[in-house]
């Protein structure tokens, strides 16, 4: 991992996602882009209004990712160095998002995500499902709530549906290698009575293939409610990390959905990081 992109707009739940993006570039020797992007509205034809020159609005917003920047490793150990980049763009996030993590050629997006109260519930928020969606790299999307462990543990939420590009688990196995991590492998199945199919069997054995290098097990959960198994699955495995493919029929395309993303969100247990990997 060379480079990780970590937009920011200034809240509290983005300030929690550059914790964890420092975290990962320590022991990744990756480079940090600590990114922002802002849009100016037009105003009305006969408002009467002050305007900035859009260089000193970059300036300025420059000015406060430093600030921010410079707190945050103030709070770290002075032995670890990591390389922090800025830019500021105007423009609309998910769209600059995307363009800079192609641009700069981003292994890893770290985003943050707001909570609900501050409380019990987490959603994913319409940029970050949206950098979700078109992202050509993983992006790992923080709770506000989130306290980094090391990702001793890894919960990977996986359908058995064929994988064509086993290439789609390397920053997985990246992550697991330098965190020591295990890797608990789990599929949701309304009847497990049911035997897997010859493709889903096969790429079981696909899977456990390609995580052979670091430590797995493979698990089946019955449940109705996809999103409730994963809550439990998470919580009796005290996963530190989420990881998944976010494909037709899971819970994330169904998050990113959004006529179901209004009643959808992760219970209590689900403070932890998810990590979506990209196909």
């Amino acid at each position: 991992m060379k480079l990780i992109l970590v937009p920011t707009d200034f809240s509290e739940c983005s300030l929690v996602a550059l914790r964890f993006a420092l975290q990962i570039a320590e022991v990744t020797n990756a480079k940090v882009i600590l990114f922002h992007s802002f849009h100016i509205p037009i105003p009305p034809p006969d408002a009467v209004v002050n305007i900035i020159p859009l260089q000193v609005l970059i300036e300025e917003n420059r000015v406060q990712l430093e600030k921010i920047a410079s707190r945050e490793l103030k709070k770290r150990d002075a032995s670890a160095k990591v390389v922090i980049e800025y830019i500021v763009i105007s423009g609309f996030a998910t769209d600059e998002i995307i363009t800079a993590a192609k641009k700069h050629r981003a292994d890893l997006i770290v985003m943050g995500t707001h909570g609900s109260s501050g409380i019990k519930k987490i959603v994913v928020g319409s940029n970050t499902a949206n950098v979700i969606s078109k992202a050509n790299c993983p992006v790992l999307v923080v709770p506000e709530k989130a306290k980094f462990s090391n990702f001793k543990r890894i919960a990977f939420a996986v359908d058995l549906h064929e994988i064509k590009d086993n290439k789609v688990f390397n920053p997985l196995l990246e992550l697991a290698a330098v965190f020591n991590s295990e890797i608990k492998l789990f599929c949701v199945k309304k009847d497990l009575q049911q035997p897997l199919t010859i493709d889903q069997a096969i790429e079981k054995l696909n899977l456990e293939n390609v995580l052979k290098q670091v430590p797995n097990t493979f698990h089946l959960a019955k449940d109705e409610n996809v999103v409730h198994a994963i809550d439990v699955f998470v919580k009796d495995s005290a996963a530190d990390l989420l990881a998944t493919l976010p494909q037709k029929h899971t819970f994330v395309e169904l998050m990113l959905n959004k006529s179901v993303t209004r009643d959808l969100a992760f219970h209590v247990h689900i403070h932890i990081p998810l990590l979506c990997l990209p196909e």
